[in-house]
């Protein structure tokens, strides 16, 4: 401040502020981007702010409103568990400011919750009674809203030999393999089990039978 009296003698002195332009800087810890079969959600971000504010995480199910949530902050980890979300597909929007009212909503992440297994059905083979070295045609439908592209499993008997199954069209898999390559023993009934586990995690199993 300048100040300048009558006869002209100017004199000045300071004082300071701090101005605060900058929004809070915000990473996402969790939930992680993608597919999860657990209903219970954490909300977590790390927020890097001298003076924070208030946050809340913003979150909309794919064809409904969005619920906003308060963050708890404990020394920069700011959160919030929701214990119970239905299956659907989520964006979640961090929005958090500082005490000077600068806000980064600018972070924000999809996920889904997907907790149902797949289904599987018509395990079969080309043919019900074969050698031990002949090849089958192994099959199985397999339908889920979340499957993933990945090919399926199935073993024999002792469950130790898995066999890969590959999608051929709509909901079919199949493999050209052996009982042998299966695990079935040499001579007698043979369960076939397929397994077959979602983007999720969900895994679902089926059975049929050779001789």
């Amino acid at each position: 401040v300048y100040f300048k009296d009558a006869a002209g003698n100017l004199a000045s002195a300071t004082g300071s502020i701090t101005v605060d332009g900058l929004a809070p800087r915000v990473t996402i810890d969790s939930p992680a981007a993608g597919n999860q079969s657990s209903t219970t959600i954490n909300y977590n971000a790390t927020v890097l702010e001298a003076s924070p504010g208030t946050g809340v995480v913003q979150v909309t199910p794919v064809g409904q409103g969005a619920t906003n949530y308060t963050l708890t902050n404990r020394s920069g980890n700011w959160g919030f568990t929701n214990l119970s979300l239905p299956d659907n597909r989520y964006t979640a929007i961090f929005m958090i400011d500082d005490s000077f009212a600068n806000m980064n909503n600018t972070q924000q992440v999809t996920f889904t919750i997907d907790t149902i297994a797949p289904v599987i059905n018509n395990v079969s083979s080309n043919v019900s009674t074969v050698g031990a070295s002949s090849v089958i045609n192994l099959t199985a439908n397999i339908t889920d809203l979340n499957r993933p592209n990945v090919p399926a499993n199935a073993s024999g008997n002792s469950g130790a030999t898995n066999v890969s199954l590959t999608l051929k069209h709509d909901n079919k898999f199949s493999a050209e393999t052996t009982p042998t390559s299966l695990g079935c023993s040499s001579n007698g009934a043979c369960t076939l089990t397929v397994y077959f586990k979602d983007a999720a995690g969900n895994l679902a199993s089926a059975t049929g039978s050779i001789t």
